[in-house]
């Protein structure tokens, strides 16, 4: 089984919550954003110009190039349900992972030089709640689905 979150971008207004009430269950620093709800601007055949917004996050890739290239084994993915997560301690913050993922979800942390992404709330998956991301958007645009 594979765990994947299903956005309905298209409805997206760009209010954020989703990315703040990450920010907040997490204590993120200054700068590190797991979800993050990027804009891009649209020119239609009309030429108006129109807004719109992507929430973001890991995929939990089915193959995930961050775990092949981590020297020290550190990022792993769980076999139960596919969520990809990396083991802190083990982390030596040589951000190769940081690099070698095509989507930019890991991010290098300054205060503790490790590296660090969404794990989908895994405290919380593992209470059988929601990633903090899917309670707190207002248009409930955001799910997990399992593909397998």
């Amino acid at each position: 089984m594979q765990l994947k979150f299903n956005q309905e971008n298209e409805y997206c207004t760009g209010c954020k919550a989703c990315q703040q009430a990450c920010k907040d269950e997490h204590s993120l620093q200054v700068g590190i954003n797991l979800r993050r709800v990027i804009s891009e601007e649209v020119i239609d055949h009309n030429q108006n110009i129109k807004v719109n917004y992507r929430s973001t996050s890991c995929n939990h890739c089915n193959k995930p190039m961050c775990i092949e290239i981590c020297p020290v084994n550190a990022i792993i993915k769980r076999v139960k349900d596919g969520v990809v997560i990396i083991n802190e301690e083990k982390c030596i913050g040589c951000g190769a992972c940081a690099n070698a993922c095509p989507y930019k979800s890991i991010q290098m942390q300054q205060q503790t030089r490790k590296a660090i992404k969404c794990d989908m709330c895994i405290v919380l998956l593992n209470e059988g709640k929601n990633p903090i991301c899917i309670d707190a958007c207002p248009l409930h645009l955001l799910s997990i689905k399992s593909v397998d």
